[in-house]
């Protein structure tokens, strides 16, 4: 297949994720490219920069960016409200970071 552009490219990578046979995934799969593609459109990632940018993400993926405690956040509690069970930012998250998030966990359990 040839690829036309750049926004043909993430068409083409759509595509392919639409043989995954379970929805959830392929709902992920396709969230993850459009905003990786996009992400990389949108600061022009040159291609020295790209295996740094690999390198960096795959690092703070739990860690500095926070993602496994923003989705423990979406999962255990809401708007404000406590959710099911404590929860503790990642130790590698930063301590200005951690503190704000514990100070909020407090706050919302009153």
């Amino acid at each position: 297949m040839v690829i036309h552009d750049e926004h043909h490219l993430t068409a083409v990578v759509l595509a392919e994720t639409e043989r995954d046979g379970a929805p959830r995934a392929k709902e992920i799969i396709q969230a993850l490219v459009r905003h990786l593609h996009d992400f990389a459109r949108e600061v022009r990632l040159a291609d020295e920069e790209c295996d740094t940018a690999f390198g960096i993400v795959t690092r703070l993926m739990a860690g500095s960016l926070s993602l496994s405690t923003l989705v423990a956040l979406m999962n255990n509690g809401t708007d404000g409200k406590p959710g099911g069970r404590n929860v503790q930012p990642s130790a590698r998250v930063p301590a200005r970071t951690r503190a704000a998030l514990l100070q909020s966990t407090a706050t919302s359990r009153g």
